[in-house]
């Protein structure tokens, strides 16, 4: 990129026929590669659509990090104990009101 007074020209790249140009950072990619695909796509990453997770039976949902983490590990342990200490205060509260 070169620039001239206040304006920015860029220079064209042409990119072969299994690739396409990525705008930011104006480099060839591969249209079935990860970046191509999210081009040609609309520009929807993964992280972007990845609203709630479905955990298998033996793992909990980590909701800082949005991942599955295992319900028997350091994490999970905290999260499920965290998880029973807010359910149970809901309940006393409840109790409490009536």
């Amino acid at each position: 990129m070169k620039k001239n007074n206040t304006f920015l020209i860029k220079m064209v790249k042409n990119c072969s026929s299994d690739k396409i140009l990525n705008p930011k950072t104006n480099r060839c990619v591969l249209k079935t590669g990860k970046i191509g695909k999210a081009i040609l796509g609309g520009g929807e990453s993964k992280k972007m659509s990845k609203q709630q997770a479905e955990c298998p039976s033996d793992k909990i949902l980590n909701p800082k990090t949005k991942r599955c983490v295992s319900k028997t590990g350091k994490i999970g342990k905290e999260l499920l104990k965290k998880s029973k200490v807010k359910w149970w205060t809901d309940i006393e509260k409840t109790i409490n009101k009536i």
